[in-house]
C-alpha cells in the first residue's frame, strides 16, 4: 500500500476541505460572540455531488496516465472504465435530483456515493501501484 499516494490523492482532497471548514468555524466563533458553531452542518457539506466530482477527477487523472499501458493490463483498464461510466451516470442522476429545490440527499444517496468512491479509490490505487509506479 502506498501511503504517500493515499495521503495526497485521497486524504488531502476529501478530508482537507472538511478540516479547513471546521477550523474556519472555530476561528470565526472566537470573534463573533453570538455565533453558535454547527459542526454537523459543516460535515454535511461533504455532499454526494462533491464526492462524485472528486471520483471523476481521480479517475480522469489516473486513466490519463494509465491509458498508454491499457493493453498490458486490460482487466484493470476495463474495471476503471466501468467505474468511470458508473460514476458519471450517478453524477447525472444527482445533477437532475438537485434541480428539485426540496431534494435532500438521504442515506441511500450517500451509501451509493461512498461505494462508488471506495471502488474508485481502490482501482486507482491499484493502477498507481502496479502500472504507473511499479
Amino acid at each position: 500500500m502506498n501511503y504517500r499516494w493515499i495521503w495526497w490523492q485521497v486524504v488531502v482532497p476529501v478530508i482537507g476541505p472538511i478540516a479547513l471548514g471546521a477550523a474556519f468555524i472555530a476561528l470565526w466563533s472566537t470573534g463573533a460572540r453570538g455565533f453558535v458553531p454547527d459542526y454537523a452542518n459543516a460535515l454535511a457539506n461533504m455532499s454526494p455531488w462533491g464526492l462524485t466530482f472528486y471520483s471523476i477527477a481521480l479517475l480522469g487523472s489516473t486513466l490519463n496516465t494509465f491509458w498508454p499501458k491499457l493493453r498490458d493490463h486490460p482487466g484493470l483498464g476495463i474495471a476503471m472504465i466501468v467505474d468511470a461510466l458508473a460514476v458519471c451516470v450517478y453524477a447525472g442522476f444527482i445533477a437532475v435530483w438537485r434541480h428539485d429545490s426540496a431534494f435532500v440527499p438521504g442515506a441511500e444517496v450517500y451509501t451509493v456515493t461512498i461505494i462508488l468512491l471506495a471502488i474508485t479509490i481502490v482501482t486507482c490505487h491499484i493502477s498507481y501501484q502496479k502500472v504507473i509506479r511499479p
